[in-house]
């Protein structure tokens, strides 16, 4: 007979495979995808964490259903002595037994006929070692601790099913509910370490208490099906009831996996030996399709034809087969007070006694003769003779094997007995490659208790941030409000890069009187918004570091915030410059262009001569033009070399606002020396401002060259760029690894004319790109050509989204219009004092509602720029916001401001800032 639990497997996973619901060797469906989780941490399986808990409550019901049965197995082995001590340093007093322990027997018939009570002890007593009906009466009776356990977990379950029922995500919260209690369970078993019982060791006792708690698992979720198809249950579906049922297995449950096969009493009457020698029988069937049952047959087949391993096989066999007939009729005849009862009862949980018997003709002679005196004593009950007739017929086979095999006769057939031993190797290792996926998840299901006080807890319980996986009436989870927010960074690297330096001032104390301690008390004037406005929010500071800062909440007063942090900047610039004269000057790029030029018009003198011999026929005049050419090269890259190190000198922060997604607030709370709670914002958001932050010093570098040649052009020394934030795109020339390595072996030989060759194919594939992109081809199809957009930003910018977002907050106050201009339309002082890179200008104008000098907004789209790590995403719109303490700021008031406002009043609509 094969256990009952390998039978069911078998059965199962057979259906489910069949059906495609379970695809073994894919983990499919045991890994959830986080995109239909109600929440998580986490997009993708390699970052996921699903944070849990589970009530007190309910903690408590799965604790005492452990230390009940831990209990009991106490007093079954060390009797009275039992009671003495405390059992280490596990309080064992809590408890009150419900009902007292009773001699020890294997009978089921206290228990009422098809009760869930009976079903589970029928199980558990043939495949669960050192339990027996005694120990699982008390453990099992109506108000007892191993009830209270299935109770619960069925009402969870239900519970689960329910919400799943209603959820429009396509959250798999049943096998979610399932996985927690599952780790929950586990954890509670961690005392048993600490809970010494006499002949039973640790791995023993944890195994009986995991299979005990697995077995009342199998229960609740086969419960909870039968009332699903009843209907009084929500149904969740076909595949959620194949997921919840694979998903669960006897190394669920059990710490020690490795051990379960340790004594042939488990679920799949199994035992390390026999694993070994039936999987390489098993890995030759993999490929023979879904069916369990084929490959059943296909190792039988195997076994047979190997004698060695039928034989070892067989004497396996033999161990499970001799319990089986055994516990058969213990479990209908048991009585304590018959001497070969308890003989049985001893044979039955241990193999090695199993084995002696069957080796020794003596023992199975005296066990017979007292077989027989029992059947005497029962003549008039056939049904109990023919029961111990089977044994001693089994016995007999195993005593007298004819010339075809010690299980020939009638009452033993060796293929029934070879197709159960394989068929329970088979659920055994379908069970562990499933268990591969299932750990994988329930390692994904983090229990917050113990990391976080109950009122952190409690808190992102609240908020949306937590599983609370109870048998109460609170929902397992609360609707996590996603309201978007605005978040500023400032970044602040150029200042503390340069003023760290200098040791033997105080600096840290420097910056923190005359730069974090203003924009603290800048902030704090938000912290509950204006208060103009019903729906405008505060702000808040997420995190403070040593070179930028973070600030969350309501983008109006993060706007505000940015001007206030922008004149900050301004007036600590001024003071370090008194302070570090030699750190902070402003010269450095006028030098440097300076410096440059006289050193261009130079060069460009020689080149008008070299180009004045040549016609006049002089023969040295095409050599010495083309060494021009070449030092008029190099000087044009050490110019935009120098320019960005020039640039690099000046000490600039640079603020960024986006708007979106609400950053989730990690709790980390500490332990040991460090032992206050620290929050930490991640938000997608939050990393596209710091990425708004940066500064590129080639871009910039760029832009210079630019406005310096722009004001030699016009011989307008005084020329300059109206804004404090550029975007551009800069080009560069890529290196594959076969030509790193051509270079590499060119310093080692130092071969010219291999240097002559590599110069002609890389200048060969160039040109090539070259022709792609002139033909009308994408920039990203061709080889060694590559083009990046980046920001230099040292003022205040902030995201097409954060406009957006900041005019309908500012709706009702303040009105909006929008103006695109030529340059050349512009009052001829702008093109008398600014350099335009682009043409024309996008303005936004958000202005204060009412007549008279009104405050008045103004943002200049710079461009779109695509950030690091946002390659997938559309390209973030950038606009600056334009100081009003600024030149440019000033002129746009004097010449343009009003008929530009009386033309855009309430003709425009935000839809072109998308």
């Amino acid at each position: 007979m094969q256990s009952c639990y390998s039978t069911e497997r078998l059965l199962l996973l057979n259906r489910l495979m069949e059906e495609g619901i379970v695809k073994v060797l894919e983990g499919k469906p045991w890994i959830l995808d986080p995109s239909h989780l109600r929440f998580s941490l986490g997009e993708s399986i390699s970052e996921l964490t699903i944070p849990f808990t589970v009530s007190a409550d309910d903690r408590r019901i799965i604790g005492d259903s452990t230390l009940s049965l831990a209990l009991l197995l106490r007093y079954r082995v060390e009797g009275e002595s039992a009671h003495e001590g405390e059992g280490g340093s596990v309080e064992t007093d809590r408890l009150e037994l419900t009902t007292p322990i009773t001699e020890k027997t294997f009978r089921t018939d206290v228990f009422i006929s098809n009760s869930i009570e009976k079903r589970l002890v029928t199980e558990m007593v043939q495949q669960v070692p050192f339990l027996d009906s005694g120990i699982l009466r008390s453990w099992l009776v109506i108000d007892g601790y191993g009830m209270a356990y299935l109770g619960m977990v069925l009402t969870i379950l239900e519970k689960a099913a329910r919400e799943e029922a209603r959820c429009e995500e396509g959250e798999k919260t049943t096998y979610l509910a399932l996985l927690a209690i599952i780790n929950t369970t586990r954890r509670e078993k961690e005392f048993l370490k600490r809970f010494p019982i006499q002949g039973i060791t640790y791995e023993r006792l944890e195994i009986t208490i995991g299979l005990a708690h697995f077995f009342l698992l199998k229960e609740a979720v086969n419960e909870l099906i039968r009332r699903q198809r009843h209907g009084s249950v929500p149904y969740t579906g076909d595949e959620t009831e194949g997921l919840i049922t694979s998903a669960l297995m006897p190394g669920s449950t059990v710490l020690i996996p490795l051990s379960l096969l340790s004594h042939t009493m488990n679920p799949y009457s199994m035992t390390q030996e026999a694993v070994a020698l039936l999987t390489p029988l098993y890995e030759s069937t993999r490929e023979v399709g879904r069916s369990t049952f084929h490959r059943i047959d296909l190792m039988v087949k195997g076994v047979k034809r190997d004698s060695v391993r039928h034989g070892k096989l067989i004497n396996v066999a033999k161990i499970i087969g001799l319990r089986e007939r055994i516990m058969g009729y213990l479990l209908s005849y048991d009585t304590h007070t018959i001497d070969v009862h308890r003989e049985l009862q001893e044979l039955c949980q241990n193999d090695r006694l199993l084995m002696n018997l069957i080796g020794d003709v003596k023992r199975i002679g005296k066990l017979n003769k007292a077989l027989d005196e029992l059947k005497v004593r029962h003549e008039r009950d056939r049904e109990r003779r023919e029961s111990i007739e089977v044994i001693q017929g089994y016995l007999a086979a195993i005593r007298k094997p004819s010339v075809f095999g010690w299980f020939s006769g009638r009452r033993v057939d060796s293929e029934e007995l070879l197709r159960n031993i394989v068929g329970g190797f088979i659920a055994y290792t379908l069970d562990a490659e499933i268990e591969r996926y299932v750990a994988l998840m329930r390692n994904l299901i983090v229990d917050r208790r113990g990391e976080f006080s109950d009122d952190v807890l409690k808190s992102e319980y609240e908020r949306g941030g937590l599983y609370r996986f109870a048998s109460d009436k609170t929902p397992f989870i609360r609707k996590l409000e996603l309201k978007d927010h605005g978040y500023l960074f400032i970044d602040m690297k150029d200042f503390t890069r340069k003023t760290f330096k200098v040791k033997e001032i105080a600096m840290a104390e420097f910056m923190r009187v005359n730069f974090y301690v203003p924009i603290l008390d800048a902030a704090s004037k938000y912290k509950k918004g204006s208060g103009l406005l019903e729906d405008e929010r505060g702000i808040q500071l997420d995190n403070l570091l040593g070179d930028a800062a973070v600030f969350s909440g309501g983008i109006t007063s993060l706007v505000s915030l940015a001007r206030d942090i922008q004149k900050i900047s301004t007036r600590y610039r001024e003071e370090l410059g008194k302070r570090l004269p030699l750190l902070y000057d402003e010269k450095v790029l006028t030098t440097t262009h300076e410096h440059y030029g006289k050193a261009k018009d130079e060069i460009r003198s020689e080149v008008d001569e070299a180009e004045k011999a040549i016609a006049r026929g002089d023969k040295g005049g095409k050599a010495r033009l083309v060494r021009l050419r070449e030092k008029e090269s190099r000087l044009e890259t050490n110019y935009r070399e120098d320019l960005e190190e020039a640039i690099k000198t000046e000490i600039e922060s640079g603020l960024f606002i986006t708007y979106g997604k609400k950053a989730e607030n990690i709790i980390i709370q500490g332990k040991k020396d460090f032992c206050q709670e620290s929050k930490v914002a991640i938000g997608e958001k939050i990393n596209e401002a710091a990425r708004g932050t940066y500064r590129s010093s080639v871009v910039r570098a760029k832009l210079e060259m630019a406005i310096e040649g722009e004001r030699k052009r016009r011989e307008q020394p005084e020329l300059r760029y109206p804004f404090d934030i550029y975007i551009d795109k800069t080009y560069s020339l890529i290196m594959t690894p076969e030509m790193d390595s051509t270079i590499e072996e060119l310093i080692a030989n130092r071969d010219m004319s291999s240097a002559r060759e590599f110069a002609h194919s890389v200048a060969e594939q160039y040109y090539d790109d070259l022709r792609e992109i002139a033909s009308g081809a994408p920039l990203s199809s061709v080889k060694l050509l590559r083009s990046a957009t980046d920001i230099y930003n040292k003022g205040q910018a902030l995201s097409g989204d954060a406009l957006k977002a900041y005019i309908a907050e500012r709706r009702g106050v303040m009105t909006f219009f929008n103006r695109t201009v030529s340059v050349a339309d512009l009052h001829e002082e702008f093109s008398e004092r600014f350099f335009f890179p682009s043409d024309p200008l996008e303005l936004w104008f958000v202005v204060e509602v009412g007549e008279g000098n009104r405050a008045v907004d103004l943002f200049s789209r710079i461009g779109e720029v695509t950030f690091k790590g946002f390659e997938k995403a559309l390209p973030t719109v950038v606009y600056e916001i334009v100081s009003s303490e600024g030149e440019f700021f000033k002129l746009i008031m004097e010449h343009h401001f009003k008929g530009w406002s009386n033309e855009g009043k309430g003709t425009l609509s935000t839809t072109s800032l998308e």
